[in-house]
């Protein structure tokens, strides 16, 4: 693990998703491990500069026929989100 996740939030469609499609649910928690390993799909030059400078880290995950998440971890470490692209940033 490159840094720690903190505590783990998803966003209303996600929650919604995961607790109704086990599939999607293993896919969220599979993008949770590569995130905090340092698989981002993404450039991994500004994450790999957030981790030093204390930054947000965030990372796109795709799969064939599941919806794309965005997964967030805070600056400070303390928080990680996984919500869709176009949702609102938490919602409970």
């Amino acid at each position: 693990m490159k840094f720690q996740l903190g505590n783990i939030s998803w966003a209303g469609g996600v929650q919604e998703l995961m607790s109704n499609d086990i599939y999607f649910a293993k896919f969220v928690v599979d993008s949770l491990i590569r995130h905090s390993n340092g698989d981002w799909n993404n450039d991994n030059h500004l994450n790999e500069c957030a981790i030093k400078r204390h930054g947000n880290i965030w990372a796109i995950y795709k799969k064939d026929d599941m919806p794309d998440i965005l997964i967030i971890t805070e600056s400070t470490r303390l928080s990680t989100t996984v919500k869709f692209p176009d949702e609102g940033y938490l919602k409970f």
